[in-house]
């Protein structure tokens, strides 16, 4: 009798929606039952639109006492970067709680659609994400609300893309409290959860951080082969190292995020104030898109530092050898770092950038993999980078190119198998042997002649000539063959 006035006093006290019955809704999908309730994908039958609904018994103490605190945080979480909550409404001894549905799914599953991503998509994505549920954070600390079950599967994504953070079954009010007990997935728990079970607002930026990673990497940063292996690792903040195309204030920002001090964690304001996230702010509320790539292209700049070039050099430079993950791993890192010089060299017009590139000694990177990697490992993003590389306007950037030893590896491209490869092959051999012929009287054999007859490579552009492919391929080839040709002894040869 108690618990029916209870119950009869909640509903009252929480103006329950007239507005829906559960009856008006059809059940699509049963998502979870766990210990606290059912979650359903439902279906509005009068509109066909869809919804998610939780069903939470309301007889026991127990179960009062945590639907009672469920409804209350998710309340006070509302904002424009958590899920919405529609309505509430009472079906039989249940509370039904609706909210919004996100088709995109959630976070853990684009971090699996991410693996199949270009870098410079993928880390736009990622930025932003890290940006909307970092404000989602913003709120709910202003409130003193700890979330404690931050992780992939309780962020999810809109129709438009927008992340959304959801799940508040487990987030707490510290209220006068310092902090929380501990709740939540034992991966996504700090070492202050793990050592002391306590949280505070740290540890949603500890939890953040670590998707943060996961979003760029695919991989959990402390992950061990066992849990207890894994909770070793955050207990002693064991992490593995940060990808090299991480630098500069984001690297320091991740690293800060994960320190197992919490009392040195960066709260939600000071990430904030960060400048890349200062972009990213004006690039969630633009809706042109013109004003919105001119914002992500000064954030690609912002946050991809020359610094980091002279490691991109030593990132080509590595064989491909050891297991097998860790030979996934080094191409990882070459294509991404391949990308990012391609990024940096998309406008032509910064010599600084292009020299500083080639003093890095990325350009000897290249030339060891052209000559040594089986072709069919050597993907159109390396040759894309260099051609980009090639393709400088400064004279004296040219000549920094120019007297490498680059022919051998690049004839022997002209074989490979796929057209847009060879495509990026004949244009660097072309920008370099025209750099030698406006450098060389015209009288003069071309400086490359030699080089390019050693390796075979008259014949291989003849041959490209030859054979019927591209126009692209044949203007480019004859175009080679004439400057190689342009003195009368070599005519004569």
């Amino acid at each position: 009798m108690l618990q029916l006035k209870k119950y009869i006093g909640w509903l009252k006290g929480n103006n329950l929606s007239n507005k829906y019955k559960y009856e008006d809704f059809n059940i699509i999908k049963s998502l979870k039952t766990g210990a606290f309730g059912r979650i359903y994908i439902v279906e509005l039958k009068s509109t066909k639109e869809l919804f998610i609904m939780k069903r939470l018994s309301y007889l026991s103490e127990e179960e009062m006492k945590i639907a009672d605190e469920e409804i209350k945080m998710l309340k006070l979480a509302q904002s424009k970067y958590t899920v919405q909550l529609i309505e509430i409404f009472q079906y039989d001894v249940d509370i039904c709680i609706l909210q919004e549905f996100c088709s995109g799914g959630n976070l853990r599953e684009l971090i699996m659609t991410m693996k199949t991503w270009t870098f410079d998509d993928k880390m736009i994505k990622c930025l932003i994400i890290f940006y909307q549920v970092l404000m989602s954070l913003k709120h709910l600390h202003s409130l003193k609300i700890v979330h404690r079950d931050l992780k992939p599967e309780n962020i999810f994504l809109d129709k438009d893309g927008n992340a959304k953070t959801g799940d508040f079954g487990l987030a707490l009010k510290m209220e006068s409290q310092s902090h929380v007990y501990a709740a939540g997935t034992k991966y996504y728990q700090p070492p202050e959860a793990h050592e002391q079970n306590q949280m505070t607002e740290a540890s949603d930026i500890w939890a953040l951080g670590v998707i943060v990673v996961e979003m760029f990497t695919g991989v959990h940063p402390f992950q061990g082969r066992t849990l207890d292996e894994t909770v070793a690792n955050i207990k002693n903040g064991r992490f593995k190292p940060l990808p090299d195309y991480i630098q500069g204030e984001l690297k320091e920002i991740i690293i800060g995020m994960i320190n197992v001090d919490s009392q040195k964690r960066p709260t939600v304001q000071k990430l904030l104030d960060s400048g890349f996230m200062s972009i990213l702010a004006l690039i969630n509320t633009k809706e042109e898109e013109q004003e919105r790539l001119h914002l992500i292209q000064q954030l690609k700049w912002l946050l991809f530092p020359l610094d980091s070039m002279q490691q991109f050099g030593e990132d080509l430079k590595k064989p491909i050898e050891g297991t097998e993950e860790q030979k996934r791993e080094i191409i990882m890192n070459q294509t991404i770092n391949c990308e990012i010089i391609t990024l940096k060299l998309q406008d032509k017009k910064d010599n600084d950038i292009q020299q500083r590139i080639i003093q890095a000694g990325v350009i000897d990177g290249f030339i060891s993999i052209f000559e040594n990697r089986d072709l069919q490992q050597i993907t159109f993003t390396y040759t894309k980078a260099f051609s980009q590389i090639v393709d400088s306007v400064s004279i004296e950037n040219k000549l920094l190119i120019f007297n490498q030893k680059l022919f051998p590896g690049l004839i022997r491209l002209l074989t490979h198998t796929y057209d847009p490869t060879v495509n990026n092959a004949i244009s660097s051999i072309f920008l370099i042997l025209q750099t030698g012929s406006n450098t060389t009287p015209f009288k003069d054999p071309h400086p490359h002649y030699n080089s390019i007859l050693a390796c075979d490579g008259i014949n291989q552009i003849f041959a490209l000539f030859q054979k019927n492919g591209s126009k692209y391929n044949q203007d480019r080839s004859a175009l080679c063959i004439g400057y190689l040709f342009k003195s009368s002894r070599n005519k004569q040869d």
